[in-house]
């Protein structure tokens, strides 16, 4: 995703039936969560899991639940959603 001069690196997630949009950044060290490409979720598929120091997040809040980030969050993306479409909302977009 691009935003002005800025590529964001993100995914999308749909949870319970509810889309949540990340940037794929963990807040301890800012590396990428996905341990492999596309993937995000521990072994149980439960909770998102940081590929470099296995902190966990809850997929509907981002909120580190366990490891060296504990309370603080993923940030978010700004959904849109439409009947059969999702879209980024560039003008709510705020880059970390």
């Amino acid at each position: 995703m691009t935003s002005a001069s800025h590529i964001v690196d993100g995914f999308v997630l749909n949870w319970n039936d509810e889309f949540f949009a990340y940037q794929n950044c963990c807040p301890h060290t800012g590396v990428s969560l996905n341990w492999m490409p596309n993937q995000f979720f521990d072994s149980d598929s439960r909770l998102l899991q940081c590929g470099l120091h296995g902190a966990l997040f809850e997929p509907d809040s981002g909120l580190c639940i366990h490891g060296p980030c504990l309370s603080q969050s993923l940030s978010t993306l700004p959904l849109l959603e439409d009947t059969n479409s999702l879209y980024l909302a560039l003008d709510k977009l705020s880059l970390n």
